[in-house]
């Protein structure tokens, strides 16, 4: 279906491929319409059963992936500030800093919690740092 010639210089070759006859494409298939979605197995049950409350409300699970930012511990402390429920708010953070590069973590406070445990972040909960 196609033919090999050596280039101008003979130290290459090239290759040209001849087209085939193409015939009528073949017929459209009908395809019949997808179900409806339906609904998952165990939707009617409580869908906040499982999860965490308090004082009888649910909580919000705040996920934060954080690059050498120095204003997380900003985004945390305005969003416990601006909740109607701080203490219902839980944060995970995975962060990647350089601490001897000056870079501030996500739980960072200007004064320590136990300086001043009335502070948004201290009053709310505590802070469980796992350096990996």
């Amino acid at each position: 279906m196609g033919e090999t010639t050596p280039s101008a210089s003979g130290m290459d070759m090239s290759y040209r491929k001849f087209c085939a006859e193409v015939f009528s494409p073949p017929p459209v298939v009908e395809t019949p319409p997808p179900p409806e979605w339906e609904r998952p197995v165990g939707y009617e049950q409580d869908y906040e059963a499982a999860g965490t409350t308090v004082d009888g409300e649910p909580t919000i699970f705040i996920s934060i992936a954080s690059y050498r930012d120095d204003l997380c511990h900003n985004t945390i402390r305005e969003a416990l500030r601006m909740a109607e429920h701080p203490r219902r708010l839980f944060f995970g953070a995975v962060e990647q800093s350089i601490p001897s590069q000056g870079d501030l973590p996500c739980n960072f406070t200007t004064v320590p919690c136990d300086a001043d445990p009335s502070q948004l972040l201290s009053a709310t909960g505590k802070s469980d740092v796992s350096p990996e």
